[in-house]
């Protein structure tokens, strides 16, 4: 199984412990595994989330700047998360 570095704590866990999000080209983030082009992946705690959401980590690493409503769908993708377990 391959692993992925988490944006937020960076730590190494394997791909089924980790969340990844992805932009699209009308800067929508979305949740994907299989989708090709830039992604951040998260381990999947409130924790790195908080980390990487807070210090700008995420649009950092999707390498964008001043998106609109980006914040608002980062908190969005956290509360569906959270419901999630």
């Amino acid at each position: 199984m391959p692993y992925r570095t988490c944006v937020g704590c960076k730590a190494r866990k394997p791909v089924g412990e980790m969340v990844r999000l992805c932009l699209d080209r009308q800067n929508q983030l979305f949740i994907s595994v299989s989708s090709s082009g830039r992604g951040v992946w998260l381990c999947k705690c409130t924790e790195c989330f908080d980390k990487a959401s807070g210090k700008g980590k995420i649009e950092r690493a999707l390498k964008v700047n001043g998106v609109s409503g980006l914040e608002k769908q980062l908190s969005s993708i956290y509360d569906r998360l959270i419901h999630l377990g």
